[in-house]
């Protein structure tokens, strides 16, 4: 299937009087997703991760905490350049 259908319906009064109701129907297209190297934070209260592309560093260090980052993947949302 080449995208899905979203639906949407919204009613509302109309200040002459009245309600109006409108019914639209669009197609979504996927997002394609991949398998993204990323970084995440090795402390266990701290859920801060980052994609290997934005690092600067080679072995980066947690933005929020200062804790030392691992490396791993998820499967994201391709960017586009």
């Amino acid at each position: 299937m080449l995208g899905s259908c979203l639906r949407s319906r919204i009613s509302f009064r109309n200040p002459v009087g009245g309600i109006v109701i409108y019914y639209s129907k669009k197609n979504v297209e996927p997002i394609p997703e991949e398998q993204t190297a990323i970084w995440t934070c090795s402390s266990d209260s701290c859920s801060c991760w980052m994609r290997d592309d934005f690092s600067f560093q080679t072995e980066p260090v947690c933005p929020i905490c200062n804790s030392v980052m691992s490396e791993d993947s998820r499967l994201l949302p391709v960017l586009k350049p």
